[in-house]
């Protein structure tokens, strides 16, 4: 069996462990407000690296 291969079946094995151990699916509206605050947080940092890299006169 090659790297490639025993990697594969690894990353196979841990999804397979990984859903078993999430319930099935999140409610819609939660799902959705999850989503909104990650997308609010990555729009924050994004905003301080563009801050920040003005400030030291990377831009």
């Amino acid at each position: 069996m090659s790297l490639s291969q025993n990697t594969q079946r690894q990353f196979e094995r841990r999804e397979i462990q990984l859903r078993a151990l999430t319930p099935a699916a999140l409610p819609t509206e939660t799902a959705e407000r999850l989503r909104r605050t990650r997308q609010r947080a990555n729009d924050r940092t994004e905003r301080l690296h563009y801050r920040s890299d003005t400030a030291n006169g990377w831009d």
